[in-house]
């Protein structure tokens, strides 16, 4: 007879395979995390649980940096628009000036 330790359903925790899962990434990713005390953790029967709200917290925080990083790279575009309009801007600047000291052309000069 092979020993079979049950694992409990413990309401509020979730394996670790289940928690990678959930998460998108390996459970690899959540044990080193767990050995480097970066996540928080329960240890049952010899057994990793993380909790729910954990789980939920990570997923807000995830989606909360996507969201500040599409911000960013909306802003990062009207940065480059507004430096190639001030540059058009200038250009025109320029070539204003260049007209205004310009000889200006005399129509009907005499001696001419």
């Amino acid at each position: 007879m092979t020993y079979k330790p049950i694992i409990p359903d413990l309401p509020g925790l979730v394996r670790v395979v289940e928690a990678a899962r959930r998460l998108g990434i390996p459970h690899s990713s959540i044990y080193y995390k767990i050995h480097h005390q970066l996540i928080r953790y329960e240890r049952l029967a010899g057994h990793y649980y993380i909790r729910e709200g954990t789980i939920a917290s990570i997923l807000a925080s995830r989606k909360a940096l996507e969201s500040l990083y599409q911000a960013q790279q909306y802003l990062d575009g009207v940065a480059v628009t507004a430096r190639e309009n001030a540059a058009l801007i200038a250009q025109a600047e320029r070539a204003a000036a260049l007209t205004a000291l310009a000889p200006e052309e005399t129509v009907g000069h005499p001696g001419a």
